[in-house]
């Protein structure tokens, strides 16, 4: 191997290793992410299956505790900021913006999951009775 094709290949590896890092770090972030939406969905799996059977508050307590503002929600939302910010670094077209696209999709959907749990719970008005007198 002669000196200017070492030379070649270091360019090419100089080249390529940040952005290969900086795909790692979008997948890192995308498997975390996955880690708190599947926490989210065994939560409202839960609520759903109890929802008709629990006469007490306790469930809407429940709910209110998990999702409260500094919740997973939050957490997703700064997992995929970091995403958003991390793939600005990255030319147009790599892989990783599909894995945001996919991964803001999913969360966008359990939102829609949590909202639609929470207005199963406000269907039930005799738990946020005996919450709210509380």
């Amino acid at each position: 191997m002669s000196l200017e094709s070492c030379s070649i290949c270091l360019e090419d590896v100089q080249t390529e290793a940040p952005l290969h890092l900086l795909r790692l770090k979008v997948h890192v972030e995308r498997k975390q992410l996955e880690v708190l939406m599947q926490d989210s969905e065994a939560e409202l799996t839960r609520e759903n299956r109890h929802l008709a059977g629990t006469g007490s508050e306790r469930l809407v307590r429940e709910h209110r505790a998990f999702f409260r503002d500094q919740g997973p929600l939050s957490v997703c939302e700064k997992r995929l900021q970091t995403m958003e910010e991390t793939c600005l670094k990255l030319p147009e077209g790599d892989a990783a913006l599909q894995t945001l696209e996919g991964a803001r999709k999913d969360f966008c959907d359990l939102k829609q999951e949590i909202q639609s749990t929470h207005q199963k719970l406000l269907q039930h008005q005799d738990k946020w009775k005996e919450y709210s007198a509380r």
